[in-house]
């Protein structure tokens, strides 16, 4: 992956107002429901894992892809 893509990617999952998979972009429209300030999920449309951190206030959000 290029440099340049990995600064849009990071631009795209960081500081968003809800979970936003690294992989293909589904947004996790329940983010308030997710407990504590970060954790792992695995996506439920492109089924990749990924990890998730909460920084508040006000809440927002980074993701980061979780390489196998």
């Amino acid at each position: 992956m290029s440099e340049e893509r990995e600064e849009l990617d990071y631009y795209l999952h960081s500081g968003t107002r809800e979970i936003v998979c690294p992989w293909c972009g589904h947004t996790f429209t329940d983010s308030d429901d997710y407990e504590g300030e970060c954790g792992e999920e695995e996506c439920d449309y492109c089924t990749n894992d990924f990890t998730w951190s909460r920084y508040d206030p006000p809440f927002s959000y980074t993701t980061e892809r979780k390489e196998p």
